[in-house]
C-alpha cells in the first residue's frame, strides 16, 4: 500500500503493510509517537488509527520551550 507522508515540506510516498496504523508509519519513519503530531486530510489522526491507501499524511513536530 502506498501512503503520501509531507514531512517537513518535503512528500514521499512510503510503502507499510496493509492494515497499518500510525503508530506503524512513525516506526518506519523512525520517528517517536510523542515528537509529532499526525494529520490525516486535515483532521487529527490517532495512534490506533488505521490508515488506509490513498490517505494523505501530514507529519508535524512538536516544539516545546521556556
Amino acid at each position: 500500500m502506498d501512503i503520501t507522508v509531507k514531512l517537513s515540506e518535503k512528500e514521499r510516498a512510503i510503502t507499510i503493510p496493509e492494515g497499518s496504523n500510525s503508530f506503524a508509519l512513525l516506526k518506519n519513519l523512525g520517528l517517536y509517537p510523542d515528537a509529532v503530531l499526525l494529520f490525516r486530510n486535515g483532521s487529527v489522526l490517532t495512534e490506533d488509527e488505521e490508515i488506509s491507501n490513498g490517505d494523505r499524511i501530514e507529519i508535524m513536530k512538536i516544539a516545546s520551550g521556556g
